[in-house]
């Protein structure tokens, strides 16, 4: 026989083959393969699996295409399915074949639907599921001989989506777009894999950044004990975006966020640490000359199979490098200006009335709190700093009613520029206003919550220092959500007003005529109103006749 001849033999065979294997999967009836094939899923995840149809494929590797592929769920859970994937192919290993056995090399579902669901009683569906796998031998993933167990496949999954319940109630957020992969790199140890978009579904919010986990969790008798070391990154995440998946709307900031979570323990006890880093802070209405940056660092313990945060401890440095771009003239004064801190325990992490926690400051500067005033008025000059301490403890927990409380205390001093009304002198000097300030975070008397300050201006603070024409004064200030009101008690004088409008404009907007006690009131993006306090009426008691 020719060369040739026998090359052209051997390509009728292979053409053979080939339109054999492309035509002999839709005659063969793998129907007998459906109940064999959810029974073994089933065992695997401890849930009813169901199946419409089964069909056989050889190229470009052999296996199976399983429709309508749906996962129950345990009724103590709800009746919605775990898992649900219009497609699932499954890769055979062939070597499986001739010893009798059907185990497959990669499971890939296409755009499954997955319910992460918590019970009344704190728990998690996939709590089960992880437990019930657990009990079941498997060899590595990667294992390329046969042995006397079965090789786990690698379980991947594309343009995935996973919803959160809580009880038979959808909650409006979920991951959407999530790439997951799951095998076993060892015989006791899992690996997890997850690339998603976080999304809220009663909101409009759109670029959320890229959450990625990366999990490994090892074999146990019980579900608390379950080894873990996990790690969560969510970056790429514009401010305002980020508050609509938080809090459910735009809370009106600006910037990028970033945030990652490290456990490391058991799920019944671990060890978390988290870090939050925000660049380019401001207000949406505009941008202003300095913009603001945090870098927070918490530490806690997580117990109850991650239920609970015992032991929390977050600082917030706050010193020079806190500011973006903080070059000669900042509004921090030295190195070390102090610590924002947190501390507490929350017992559920799906129940934020159930916290005790503590906020606190320790030696922060007040021009770090002028810097994040600037934020919401552009009327503030960069001129006005400011110096000294502010200290410091809020509290939040069962003996507030659920709101924040506290008390802070500054005693400072402001370098502002003096001017007149509308206008700046064409010398400009620079003065040091003494001023002790107390801030209380207290009811606003229609169940919500409202910052109280009283400030004095007070010579005696800074005697050598005397602002020749300030007198002393008070002002009482009210902050909450409608906007904020001043109170000047009686023995206000017209010259400290005047005084004061000279000093800081924007307080005084449209300052009367007269002294005495007034009210300023300026709701948030409104005008200042200027009215006098009403008195009480008097009742006087009446003479019988």
């Amino acid at each position: 026989m020719s060369v040739l001849r026998k090359r052209l033999v051997i390509a009728a065979c292979v053409l053979l083959a080939l339109v054999v294997l492309a035509l002999l999967p839709p005659l063969v009836n793998v129907n007998r393969f459906q109940r064999r094939i959810a029974s073994s899923i089933s065992r695997s995840v401890g849930r009813p699996v169901h199946l419409d149809s089964v069909s056989m494929t050889l190229l470009p590797l052999p296996g199976f295409t399983l429709e309508n592929f749906v996962v129950s769920e345990d009724p103590q859970f709800g009746s919605e399915p775990v898992m649900r994937a219009d497609e699932v192919k499954a890769t055979l290993r062939v070597s499986s074949l001739w010893r009798g056995k059907l185990e497959f090399s990669t499971i890939s579902l296409t755009a499954p639907s997955v319910n992460l669901v918590r019970n009344a009683a704190g728990r998690w569906n996939l709590e089960t599921i992880l437990l019930q796998a657990s009990q079941i031998d498997a060899a590595p993933t990667q294992q390329k001989r046969a042995g006397s167990t079965p090789r786990f496949p690698y379980i991947e999954a594309t343009d995935a989506r996973v919803n959160v319940k809580l009880g038979d109630e959808k909650t409006p957020f979920s991951l959407t777009g999530a790439e997951f992969a799951l095998w076993l790199p060892d015989p006791q140890e899992w690996r997890l894999r997850l690339k998603a978009k976080p999304a809220r579904t009663d909101t409009d919010a759109s670029d959320t950044g890229e959450l990625r986990v990366e999990a490994t969790l090892r074999r146990a008798a019980k579900m608390s004990d379950v080894p873990i070391q996990a790690e969560a990154v969510w970056r790429r995440t514009p401010l305002g975006e980020a508050s609509k998946v938080l809090v459910g709307y735009d809370a009106g900031w600006r910037g990028d966020a970033a945030a990652e979570v490290k456990v490391d323990g058991t799920l019944g006890d671990a060890s978390v640490t988290a870090t939050l880093h925000m660049t380019d802070v401001r207000r949406s209405d505009f941008v202003p000359t300095r913009l603001m940056e945090i870098d927070a660092h918490c530490e806690a313990r997580a117990t109850g199979v991650l239920r609970e945060l015992r032991g929390l401890r977050c600082s917030i440095p706050v010193d020079a490098a806190a500011l973006t771009g903080t070059e000669a003239g900042g509004q921090i004064e030295g190195v070390n200006a102090g610590t924002l801190a947190l501390t507490g325990d929350l017992p559920s992490l799906f129940d934020w009335k159930s916290a005790d926690l503590q906020a606190s400051l320790a030696g922060v500067a007040p021009g770090y709190a002028l810097d994040w005033l600037r934020l919401f008025s552009q009327r503030i000059p960069q001129s006005l700093s400011a110096t000294g301490e502010m200290h410091g403890t809020f509290s939040y927990g069962p003996g507030t009613a659920g709101l924040w409380a506290g008390s802070a205390t500054c005693d400072c001093a402001l370098s502002l520029p003096v001017t007149t009304r509308g206008a700046v002198l064409s010398k400009t000097t620079t003065e040091r206003l003494p001023i002790h300030a107390d801030a209380t975070i207290g009811s606003d008397g229609t169940g919500g919550r409202s910052l109280q300050i009283v400030a004095s201006v007070s010579h005696a603070l800074h005697p050598d220092k005397t602002v020749a024409d300030l007198p002393g004064g008070d002002a009482e200030a009210s902050i909450n959500g409608e906007g904020l009101r001043v109170h000047y008690p009686a023995t206000t004088s017209t010259e400290f007003l005047e005084a004061l409008e000279r000093r800081l404009p924007p307080l005084m907007d449209g300052l009367p005529e007269g002294s005495g006690e007034w009210v300023s009131y300026r709701p948030w993006g409104g005008t200042q109103i200027w009215s006098k306090p009403v008195a009480a009426p008097v009742h006087k008691r009446g003479h019988r006749g």
